[in-house]
């Protein structure tokens, strides 16, 4: 990486995972499960009719394309979203760097964030909220989908679908530990994002701090 600061050292550099960008943040797996249940009351509606299997297939076979159709394009927007983000973490900065069309590039000071928790996913993939102390505050839309959900008025920083999330949890709290003095360590709570799925505390270590002062 270029343009890092004088003294500053890189110490994490990684993409989101696309599959947990489809699954959490497009959740296909609803998009899955509706056509999934549309196919089912098309296929009981059409039975009840007097239709025979044969025909209640072929009847199905539009709807059942269309979904088909539907969960690729999600899939591979997705795919586009983990293909052209960059999350980087350094000693004083937690960089983010997407845009499909346009790149865009958002650069977190460590000093600037009041708190980081973690929602974890069993399979190491999950979520990591960087919530800025108050001062100018960012666009939600431009920030999607890096930005906590419904947080409409001021967004709040997301890694989304990042591997190994707790482990680079804890390694975000410890370097905002080195750059910002008086930090106040708070025992790790977990953090239940809109979705709920936070991980109890002790599979938590050092993911949650909060700084007193500047």
């Amino acid at each position: 990486m270029t343009g890092l600061l004088s003294g500053e050292r890189l110490l994490w550099q990684g993409r989101p995972d696309w599959r947990a960008v489809a699954r959490d943040v497009l959740h296909i797996r609803f998009l899955a499960a509706y056509f999934a249940l549309m196919l089912i009351w098309e296929f009981a509606a059409d039975r009840a009719d007097g239709w025979s299997p044969l025909n209640t297939l072929w009847r199905g076979t539009g709807l059942f394309v269309t979904g088909l159709v539907m969960l690729s394009a999600c899939a591979g927007y997705a795919w586009a979203i983990a293909r052209t983000t960059r999350y980087t973490l350094t000693t004083e900065r937690c960089i983010l760097t997407y845009g499909l069309a346009l790149s865009s590039t958002l650069s977190v000071p460590l000093r600037r964030v009041a708190s980081v928790a973690v929602d974890a996913r069993h399979d190491g993939k999950g979520d990591i909220l960087l919530t800025p102390k108050p001062g100018p505050r960012l666009r939600y839309l431009k920030l999607w989908p890096h930005a906590r959900p419904w947080r409409w008025s001021s967004a709040e920083p997301m890694l989304r679908g990042v591997p190994d999330v707790v482990e680079l949890a804890a390694a975000i709290s410890r370097a905002a530990k080195d750059c910002a003095p008086g930090v106040l360590h708070a025992p790790p709570a977990g953090y239940a994002l809109p979705a709920g799925r936070a991980r109890p505390a002790a599979t938590l270590p050092e993911a949650t701090w909060s700084a007193a002062g500047d």
